[in-house]
């Protein structure tokens, strides 16, 4: 049997198949608890619940919109895309994680080969098994980090296939010909000046690539130039990726003047895109934090041995970490930023006068360091609110330390003697099952939302609470149960929806409890108290929530509807205004002040302030609909097909602008071009009931009766698979009372 295997390997091609088939079994086994997870915190507002990602349109706006949290365009391009695969079915997104995990670990196993790393293989396989990676991978929105880490390794894979193919030598000129003598030619003309520099610059490309890029390199320099681009594109963390370039080219050999050209482009970027993270961080309202910079530089300090200590004894992880009380006045604050600078200059100067072993371990710690530094605090990160650390925020730091790992217990293994070459074996074997149990066990709170926020704000399988003053968790919890409401409010069961809603409105009011200033939990509050009809203590908590934080869009928008809903027009036509000189862009501000002005009897003034939507580039195909909705409801028909027919222009396959167009049409008595716009949305939706009503209708006043009760027929077997037997019940009655007594 031993010897078949080492037949079988005995092909680098097969060794590499066979590496990457282990990886994706093991992955798969690791992570299979989560595969069938459901959406957890933050996937509502990044994917099910983002009006740009369920557009067909949203492509373009991930790219160009200013009205993001965080400018990361390529992650979010993938869950657009993923949109149109799974929709709501998580099952999908979960997958494409586990396999864009795989891909990161063949990548880390393939650098360290190519970099004569031992154990190489070991490293990527303990980080597959990592417990601290499972919240990277088994949570949907962590999408941008399983991406990231990707064009990351991508990145540095280009780089160091670009070092291998050669080390980049002064230029030096080609020695000169000696002269030949030629007949005397006629003068030539001078070219023009533009020829001149054209010839002079594809000279000066020439001798800029001959003195810094080695035959064969440029292109790989370019590749990895590229993916470093995809790679902040994907996350912003990656932009620590030239310091970790130029640690491989100090690993390698002593660095030239050719080394810092060929890193110029990487750092360029690097500061480019860095600032745009920042902005996006930090625009459109408050400070995230106000701490002054010792703040910062005692948290640096407790952030690194935080998040080594998780990587080397991966116990006790949590969701979401209790929040650090770092008072600057205390000694204990201290010791942990002082220590990392002693390190730091100890292993230095052990790595100078010991390379042997101090390098390996120098340049591990200055990778883990510099891939911890945007995490460090230096830099607010929005989630810092919350908790100052978190278990996706070391995930590239990760490398480090699985790889000193590993390639110390080869070092181990080789240096050992007769039956003691078995231990480092038998320990590495040990590590990965023993990581592996831990991310199996993990992964299985990752199930759903309330294992997931009860395993971390209560009791669970016996186990003590690990952060019970969770207050984004206990806001979570709230959401989730109004959110259920809803749903059971919709299906018509109304004395479960109010059951939920008094569920929902103890969380949010515990949530209150843990902090008297969360200004998201008074809206929330606000909105579950709305629901369950009492409007005036809604009233109250949104302006409280306003109070709280005077630019809170959301608090703002629901008070404006809830006045707007109760007759007081000039309350909410007054916050609309002062939304909208806030943020001129605001769609749903501008739709309400248009909907005032209708009722106000104002319809021009109205048209023109939803008009000048599309002119200044919000215009979406959701919004335009609703639009035309207002329009519809106030009689402006004409204006109103303007809107659905813009709308369809934008997404040919929105169903509520086809039935909103046909209704408009029908309005018109324009028959004809209704049925075929009330199929179209049929066609969008084929479970769309009042669609085939609609139908159904047209086709009996065109005397084509036994097709209107077939279409009818088949709108009450669709309401009655859906168990709405109520329409099914309704639609019967229509067709019996269509068709002709016997």
């Amino acid at each position: 049997m031993k010897a078949a295997i080492e037949k079988f390997l005995s092909k680098p091609w097969r060794q590499s198949v066979a590496g990457a088939f282990v990886l994706l079994v093991v992955v798969f086994v690791v992570y299979w608890p989560s595969l069938f997870g459901g959406f957890l915190l933050d996937d509502d507002n990044l994917i099910w619940g983002n009006n740009i990602i369920r557009q067909s349109d949203g492509l373009l706006s991930i790219w160009k919109s200013l009205d993001v949290l965080d400018y990361w365009p390529v992650s979010n391009s993938s869950l657009w895309l993923e949109w149109r695969l799974w929709q709501e079915h998580t099952t999908g997104y979960h997958l494409t994680n586990d396999l864009l995990h795989v891909a990161a670990c063949a990548l880390l196993w393939l650098i360290l080969r190519r970099l004569s790393i031992p154990g190489a293989f070991l490293a990527a396989l303990l980080f597959a098994v990592h417990p601290v990676n499972v919240e990277s991978i088994a949570w949907i929105a962590q999408r941008k980090d399983a991406l990231a880490i990707v064009f990351f390794l991508l990145s540095v894979l280009c780089f160091v296939e670009a070092e291998l193919r050669g080390v980049a030598t002064p230029f030096q000129p080609p020695p000169a010909m000696p002269a030949k003598k030629k007949k005397k030619q006629p003068a030539e003309p001078t070219p023009p000046l533009w020829r001149r520099c054209w010839r002079g610059s594809r000279r000066a490309v020439a001798r800029l690539k001959l003195a810094y890029y080695p035959p064969g390199t440029l292109r790989w320099c370019l590749l990895s130039l590229l993916t470093f681009i995809l790679a902040v594109l994907s996350k912003g963390s990656a932009t620590i990726l030239p310091l970790v370039l130029a640690l491989v080219v100090l690993w390698r050999r002593r660095p030239t003047k050719a080394d810092a050209v060929r890193l110029l482009p990487f750092f360029a970027v690097a500061a480019v895109l860095a600032q745009v993270n920042i902005w996006f961080q930090n625009h459109g309202g408050p400070p995230i934090r106000r701490v002054d910079w010792d703040y910062r530089l005692l948290q640096a300090g407790a952030v690194t041995w935080f998040y080594l200590s998780k990587a080397v004894l991966p116990f006790d992880l949590m969701f979401v970490y209790p929040m650090w009380n770092i008072d600057p006045e205390k000694l204990r604050w201290w010791i942990p930023a002082v220590a990392a600078g002693l390190f730091t200059v100890a292993l230095l100067v052990w790595a100078w006068r010991k390379p042997r072993f101090g390098r390996p371990v120098a340049f591990a710690w200055l990778f883990f360091l510099a891939a911890l530094f945007p995490m460090m605090g230096f830099a607010d990160i929005s989630y810092m609110q919350f908790s100052l650390v978190a278990d996706h925020y070391q995930h590239i730091a990760l490398l480090a330390v699985v790889t000193l790992a590993a390639a110390g217990a080869w070092v181990w293994h080789d240096r050992a003697r007769g039956s003691l070459r078995a231990v480092p074996v038998v320990v590495s074997l040990g590590v990965v099952l023993l990581f592996s149990f831990l991310s199996f066990q993990q992964n299985r709170l990752y199930k759903d939302e309330d294992t997931l926020y009860h395993a971390t704000i209560a009791k669970y399988r016996g186990a003590i609470a690990k952060n019970p003053a969770c207050r984004v968790l206990h806001n979570e919890l709230g959401r989730k149960h109004t959110r259920r409401a809803i749903e059971l409010a919709r299906e018509g069961r109304s004395s479960e929806a109010i059951g939920e809603l008094s569920e929902a409105k103890e969380w949010f009011q515990r949530a209150i409890a843990l902090k008297a200033d969360y200004a998201m939990a008074y809206n929330n509050l606000a909105s579950a108290l709305g629901y369950l009809g009492r409007r005036d203590e809604a009233i109250r908590c949104y302006h409280k929530a306003l109070e709280l934080g005077s630019g809170y869009r959301d608090a703002r928008l629901n008070l404006g509807n809830t006045l707007m809903g109760l007759g007081r027009l000039p309350e909410a036509y007054a916050l609309y205004a002062a939304m909208l000189a806030r943020n001129p862009r605001d769609l749903e501000a501008r739709v309400r002040c248009s909907q005032l002005m209708l009722q106000d009897g104002l319809p021009d003034k109205a048209i023109a302030l939803l008009k000048e939507i599309r002119t200044n580039g919000s215009d979406s195909a959701l919004s335009e609909n609703q639009i035309g909705y207002s329009l519809f409801n106030a009689n402006r028909i004409p204006d109103a097909i303007d809107f659905f027919q813009h709308a369809i222009s934008l997404d040919p396959d929105l169903a509520a602008a086809h039935f909103n167009l046909a209704t408009s049409y029908r309005k018109q008595e324009r028959n004809e071009e209704a049925a075929k716009e009330f199929k179209e949305a049929i066609r969008c939706d084929s479970a769309n009931i009042a669609a085939r009503r609609e139908v159904a209708e047209l086709q009996m006043l065109a005397g084509r009766g036994a097709e209107g009760l077939a279409t009818a027929q088949k709108a009450a077997d669709i309401a009655r698979s859906k168990g709405d037997e109520k329409t099914a019940a309704e639609i019967e009655l229509w067709i019996k009372s269509c068709q002709p007594a016997k």
